[in-house]
């Protein structure tokens, strides 16, 4: 796999390693249970709010409804193999639910080391990232991504920094990270094995409590 871009309406204006997933539709292992999840960290919660949704942690029996999620957003093959790979490796993989039982958005995190994908005078460090943000047209802006992301956050190994980046013309994406503490870190017109074509990536770092 390459490493995290979160985006929405930008993604044609960069060119894209096979292993992105990222969607966060207008806004975007590690020993944990395969338990529900909640906002707060609280494994086994349904918070209520903007986003009533059920999160939890990915099953291998997701993978359908997931790679379908990413075809409908991105429109390319070879989803199914890839999130089937990414849970074998341990990769964090969340999906929310609204109504139970029914997938409406998912998110991905896992370890970025230093890979072939990357560019001449990549920026990025190596670390923990979010690499994946995902949710279905009809459920945005209603909470989803926030909801997957505050878990992501709350999920991370201890004591670590959590990155993320995001086009430098997503507003909507970058006011969410903001929201969550996210700060800025740097920009640069490549990045996690991103060419940003007629833009630049924003490199975010949310720091552990």
């Amino acid at each position: 796999m390459g490493w995290p871009f979160v985006c929405s309406d930008v993604v044609a204006d960069v060119r894209l390693p096979a292993w992105l997933t990222l969607d966060l539709g207008g806004l975007p292992c590690l020993g944990v249970p395969d338990h529900p999840v909640g906002a707060s960290g609280a494994y086994g919660r349904h918070v209520s709010g903007p986003a009533a949704a059920r999160v939890r942690r990915a099953a291998p029996d997701d993978v359908a409804a997931l790679a379908a999620l990413a075809r409908e957003h991105h429109g390319t093959g070879g989803w199914e193999e890839r999130l089937r790979e990414a849970l074998m490796a341990g990769e964090l993989v969340l999906v929310a639910e609204e109504p139970p039982g029914t997938i409406v958005g998912y998110a991905r995190a896992g370890v970025r080391a230093p890979s072939p994908d990357d560019l001449p005078d990549d920026p990025s460090p190596s670390g923990w990232y979010v690499t994946g943000l995902v949710v279905a047209v009809a459920h945005r802006r209603r909470g989803v991504a926030r909801r997957l992301v505050a878990d992501v956050l709350a999920m991370r190994p201890a004591g670590e920094p959590v990155w993320s980046v995001v086009n430098a013309r997503d507003e909507m994406s970058l006011a969410l990270h903001a929201a969550l503490g996210f700060t800025e870190v740097l920009r640069a017109s490549r990045m996690v094995g991103i060419a940003f074509t007629g833009g630049e990536g924003v490199l975010l770092r949310h720091d552990p409590p």
